[in-house]
């Protein structure tokens, strides 16, 4: 079975369709999907679901050959989930608009669940990103954006978030983090060698916690989440 390649007009490989303004359903379960080209793929409205899986290499693939690729999922509640037994979840070295709307990001990774060489915009909406399952991996220069509204990332990592409006929650797996307050509106959350950059966050909250274990980060100190959810600050 050939990866899914999703292009301008629509996507082909295992299954094959045009974009249309409903539920656009692209899913490979195999060997995973790859953006074709860097010219921008629009899916437009509509609840889309990209899902791709592999074993070996990224479960998603957004490339830089030698363009940056351009995925827009458009205005709807999209899922875009990418999964790798050997490999990244999601590979981006592009740009990944999701749109307005409740949208979703998920990778699993045995290297990280999501790899972000280019950039990330999940738009307006109460959006989630979730890399819980293998973390996440960018350079200084890259990022992910979550845009307006009340936003959720789920995970640790090496990168850059930025909250944007609303109030948005950091959730953490457990272990001992260093914090480092840098202004009102940005903080370093360290440990061992991987390092999150957050601008905009509100709170901060455990993976494994309920919504009492959730708090604001006004100083610098040292968080401790447990396995059972707690956490504590000093």
């Amino acid at each position: 079975m050939a990866a899914t390649k999703l292009t301008p007009d629509g996507w082909s490989g295992s299954s094959s369709g045009v974009w249309n303004n409903k539920a656009n359903i692209v899913i490979n379960d195999g060997q995973g999907i790859t953006v074709s080209g860097s010219d921008l793929i629009d899916a437009f409205a509509g609840d889309d679901e990209v899902i791709g899986f592999r074993k070996s290499g990224a479960g998603v693939t957004v490339p830089r050959d030698p363009r940056r690729g351009n995925l827009q999922l458009g205005g709807g509640d999209d899922r875009l989930s990418g999964t790798s037994q050997q490999d990244h979840g999601i590979d981006n070295r592009g740009f990944i608009y999701t749109g307005e709307g409740n949208d979703r990001i998920t990778g699993s990774g045995a290297k990280t669940a999501l790899r972000n060489h280019g950039f990330i915009f999940t738009q307006g909406g109460k959006d989630v990103v979730d890399v819980r399952d293998g973390g996440i991996s960018g350079k200084k220069k890259h990022f992910v954006d979550l845009g307006a509204d009340r936003d959720l990332f789920i995970g640790f990592g090496q990168h850059y978030l930025y909250g944007g409006g609303g109030e948005d929650l950091l959730l953490l797996p457990k272990g001992t983090y260093t914090i480092d307050r840098r202004s009102s509106r940005r903080f370093r959350v360290e440990k061992g060698k991987d390092r999150l950059e957050l601008v905009d966050f509100e709170q901060v909250g455990s993976i494994d916690g309920g919504r009492n274990e959730r708090i604001s980060i006004d100083k610098s100190g040292t968080l401790v989440v447990k396995a059972n959810g707690d956490i504590n600050f000093s």
